[in-house]
């Protein structure tokens, strides 16, 4: 078969429009870094120590637990401030970070919240809105849990009853824009847990000694929300990020870059933020 000039002409041309149009080759994507976040929490003053409990039912059995009001909880000999809770902030669903994909595995996996020497454990909860939540109640007394997710349209409010040694399973239909939101046991009204509930990763919750590392945060600019049961937003707290001053505004946020290194973020919480 035999070609036209004048086709070979056109064909010619064709490929040189298209050539011009398409790139020689195609750039590949950044690959994305990770690296941890560090946070440490002190408290600013004399650590108080924590009031014991009333322990109005079932004395027999919770009666010997040494129950006390875990609302603020300071080392003495650190001064670090238990059960802080920071997270990743963000607005709207286009700004949600990269997820390492190390956190696939955990991804559907269960989150225990027990009901157990008449407390609940942990205090906090990290909980992703994939997850779900596991109550169990290993006690050999009736407890109840209720949950009141602040977004009660996404996720209804809850009160499950655990007899001894039983267990439930629960599944949030959202995640959660507050910080946290409260459970709580109606037969023994001193028992308080939160749930952290978020779509993210990257949350985490200082320790005893006030201490707390968010793995695999994504390299860049982010904000992350402070919040500790008894002040609310850790808002207006000044800090350090190496030798630079630092401070979060007044909804507890602080903006920072995390770099390839990663970072260590110092706050030192005032006693007056613990009295509202």
């Amino acid at each position: 078969m035999k070609i036209s000039r004048q086709t070979t002409g056109y064909l010619v041309g064709l490929a040189a429009v298209l050539g011009g149009l398409l790139p020689a080759t195609v750039a590949p994507l950044a690959a994305q870094d990770f690296a941890d976040v560090k946070m440490v929490f002190k408290y600013d003053g004399k650590p108080p120590a924590p009031a014991a409990v009333a322990v109005t039912k079932d004395q027999a059995f919770c009666g010997k637990k040494k129950l006390v009001d875990e609302a603020l909880l300071v080392d003495a000999k650190t001064k670090g401030i238990a059960n802080v809770i920071a997270y990743i902030y963000v607005r709207g669903a286009a700004n949600k970070p990269p997820v390492h994909p190390s956190f696939a595995k955990t991804a559907k996996a269960e989150v225990k919240l027990a009901n157990t020497g008449c407390r609940f454990e942990p205090r906090m909860v990290l909980l992703r809105s994939t997850q779900t939540l596991l109550v169990q109640n290993p006690d050999s007394v009736g407890h109840n849990t209720k949950m009141d997710p602040i977004d009660q349209v996404k996720n209804p409010g809850q009160n499950f009853n655990l007899p001894a040694g039983s267990t439930l399973k629960h599944k949030f239909n959202a995640a959660e824009s507050f910080p946290a939101f409260p459970v709580s046991c109606s037969i023994h009204p001193w028992m308080k847990a939160w749930v952290v509930l978020k779509d993210s990763p990257y949350m985490g919750v200082s320790s005893k000694q006030g201490e707390m590392v968010i793995p695999k945060v994504p390299v860049g600019e982010w904000s992350f929300r402070l919040w500790q049961e008894a002040a609310g937003n850790v808002r207006n707290v000044p800090g350090k990020l190496g030798s630079k001053a630092i401070k979060t505004d007044r909804r507890g946020r602080i903006k920072v870059k995390v770099p390839k290194e990663g970072i260590t973020l110092t706050f030192n919480l005032p006693a007056k933020l613990f009295k509202r």
